[in-house]
């Protein structure tokens, strides 16, 4: 078995020739940057998730930061954001020269705690990250409204979860900002780096697309200092190419990922959903405790795996200072595996992941 923990293989020789016609579409038209097809993507994106504005940039990463930007956070401010994430999350805090302030996980899920961080604002708290890990929603149905009276800004980093849905609507529309990115690996992935924000408010998205263009407005006048953060044509054109798929290759992820629920069902091994989302499942992430010995098991049998992630954002140098206890999130780090997940992945090898994951030798000696 030589099984892949993510293969973007197969889904591109089904679209090769549509990915081919694009390439050259856009090398043709001799116009790389902030031209048709960025502005049709942003067009098509916005379609899909029921309205708003989408403002495409370079890179999750810059999305997150610059959302920070136009929501007026900057030197000082406090940022609520969960613990256990991707570091991406914590560098648009450290960036916009905010004050980060952790929050943990839920006890039985990945996420953080939406009462946690209710409870940590307070009146230096300006904004708060939700972010929705793995593709899994984050329950904002008491966050939001606590954000609102309070005054505080919400964004959602729903980089891992474009398609995943909340009641009717999609996961990044239902704070001050959504921010999403087509990072590779993600179920909407790029042919390499590229983000978008989505923003309710017309005015917001302007300003953003100012901002993604080095601070400059529609006559080249430099009203403030911005970045350098535009998606360009041909990763916007790939992104055409493959939007149309998204819906299904999500259904697709969905049914290998309860083929996984159904075979570790009573393992012990899972966290559990809510059943008011739709997890678009970008990951599927299970826990074990002997994570290590398990991950060099499934390798030695061909199996790749991924660690998502090792160290709780409070324990990296960046904020040494940090000093509150984050148990859950800490045990997540020590436990947390990702299984191969991706929508051509077969049956079958899910199947025999899952058979391997349950003939690890010595496990029952080891815990008893």
């Amino acid at each position: 078995m030589n099984l892949r923990q993510f293969d973007l293989s197969q889904q591109h020789a089904t679209l090769r020739g549509e990915l081919d016609a694009a390439w050259w579409r856009v090398s043709e038209s001799s116009r790389f940057i902030l031209g048709a097809e960025v502005a049709a993507f942003e067009a098509e994106l916005a379609e899909y998730l029921g309205g708003g504005h989408v403002v495409a940039v370079n890179s999750g990463s810059d999305a997150l930061y610059l959302a920070l930007r136009l929501l007026g956070i900057g030197a000082g401010d406090e940022v609520v954001l969960p613990v256990y994430t991707f570091a991406a999350t914590l560098e648009a805090v450290l960036r916009a020269g905010a004050v980060p302030r952790f929050v943990d996980c839920v006890e039985a899920g990945f996420n953080a705690d939406p009462q946690r961080i209710v409870d940590a604002l307070s009146a230096r708290t300006r904004a708060v990250i939700a972010v929705h890990l793995f593709g899994m929603p984050m329950d904002l149905s008491e966050l939001a409204p606590a954000c609102r009276k309070k005054g505080v800004v919400l964004v959602e980093d729903a980089a891992q979860a474009l398609g995943a849905t909340s009641g009717s609507r999609k996961i990044g529309t239902l704070a001050d900002a959504g921010c999403f990115s087509f990072y590779p690996s993600k179920n909407l992935g790029a042919l390499g780096d590229g983000g978008a924000l989505w923003l309710g408010n017309e005015a917001q998205a302007v300003y953003a697309r100012r901002l993604r263009n080095h601070g400059g407005d529609a006559r080249g006048e430099i009203r403030e200092a911005g970045v350098n953060s535009r998606l360009d044509e041909i990763q916007a054109a790939m992104l055409r190419v493959k939007l149309p798929h998204l819906d299904n290759w999500i259904a697709a992820r969905r049914r290998i990922a309860a083929e996984y629920r159904n075979r570790l069902a009573d393992t012990g091994y899972l966290v559990p959903e809510t059943c008011s989302t739709a997890h678009s499942f970008n990951q599927f992430a299970i826990l074990h405790p002997e994570r290590d010995r398990l991950r060099a098991w499934l390798h030695g049998h061909g199996v790749e795996t991924r660690i998502y992630y090792e160290r709780a954002l409070h324990r990296h140098p960046a904020v040494a200072t940090a000093t509150d206890e984050m148990p859950i999130a800490e045990s997540r780090s020590r436990q947390v595996l990702a299984l191969p997940m991706y929508p051509e992945l077969d049956v079958a090898a899910a199947e025999r992941v899952c058979e391997l994951i349950r003939a690890l030798p010595g496990l029952h000696e080891r815990t008893t």
